[in-house]
């Protein structure tokens, strides 16, 4: 990989100065897969809806502590999951052939969690946890509902393609995308990234559970960077098993356990589809991990120090 550094002026989300607008280094990478990521500063935050616009399952506000790592700066091209397909033997998604959803540089759509998995494997990445997704989507901003701030789009019953300074939501065609737009075609974030608030929602590495936040604020005061779902994710991501392995075991998990085996997996983010309540960075969704639509896409990640794979509060500590 190629390292260029890029100096930006941002907010940093730590807790020491959470009012404090200051100067700091962005490290950028150009990946294999040919990704820009960015290093987002490591920090606190808190994690949730602090507005009590949603419901329960976004509640309650927890303190979530992370450690430096780097994120794709776009969600994944459909130029880029053709090369993981003609390198990997992979087989297409859905929609690949749909010309509203294939332009090489449209987000590719119609991927299930285990299809951006074996792709995030094959680049030496993974998918980022749903703390690290709802960090990097607010940019650096403190105690707003959108990245850009807590102010509603110009008009507020629109889909989630978003332009102009106020990322107004531009509903069909209006703003010459009617379904997922070219990525970065609207203005970044604070920390410089696109597509946080539309376009595609995005999968996480986590299992989805209703009532997760509750379980895991009533553990622990804070929480570093914690993970839901299989223990042996861990395994996953640094390489002891592969993705087909990491299948049969967790289907073997589930049926122990008398559990679905399909358990919900974590989507972050608005998209092309939603109306503005969709594109606050307190929204959370679930889809079963088989499945996969026009609206559901993905970008990765990679700890910047990896030892801190191994690190995140799976369990958290009484």
């Amino acid at each position: 990989m190629s390292l260029v550094f890029v100096a930006l002026i941002g907010f940093i989300g730590c807790s020491q100065d959470n009012e404090e607008m200051r100067a700091i280094h962005w490290e950028e990478v150009t990946w294999k897969d040919g990704s820009k990521m960015l290093r987002i500063p490591f920090g606190s935050f808190e994690m949730g809806d602090q507005f009590n616009d949603g419901p329960i399952y976004e509640k309650p506000v927890h303190t979530v502590e992370l450690s430096s790592f780097y994120i794709d700066v776009y969600e994944i091209t459909n130029a880029q999951y053709s090369k993981f397909i003609n390198e990997a033997g992979y087989k297409e998604p859905t929609f690949w052939e749909d010309p509203d959803f294939n332009a090489p540089d449209q987000p590719v759509v119609g991927v299930t969690w285990y299809d951006a998995m074996s792709y995030a494997i094959w680049a030496g990445k993974r998918l980022p946890t749903e703390a690290e997704w709802a960090y990097a989507a607010r940019g650096g901003q403190i105690d707003k509902k959108f990245p850009w701030g807590s102010g509603k789009p110009d008009i507020p019953d629109v889909d989630g393609n978003y332009i102009t300074s106020q990322y107004v939501g531009i509903n069909g065609s209006a703003d010459g995308y009617r379904y997922t737009a070219p990525v970065g075609s609207f203005p970044p974030n604070g920390y410089g990234l696109y597509d946080m608030a539309g376009n595609a929602r995005e999968w996480c590495m986590d299992e989805y559970d209703d009532f997760y936040f509750l379980e895991i604020s009533q553990k622990a005061s804070l929480l570093k960077n914690p993970l839901s779902g299989y223990d042996h994710l861990i395994e996953l991501i640094t390489g002891e098993i592969g993705v087909d392995g990491f299948i049969v075991q967790s289907q073997e998990r589930k049926k122990q356990e008398n559990k679905n085996m399909l358990q919900p997996h974590v989507l972050r983010g608005g998209c092309w589809y939603f109306k503005w309540y969709g594109l606050r960075v307190a929204l959370r969704n679930k889809q079963s991990p088989d499945k996969a639509d026009n609206k559901i896409g993905f970008r990765c990640v990679r700890s910047y120090d990896p030892v801190e794979e191994i690190k995140w509060n799976v369990e958290p500590e009484d």
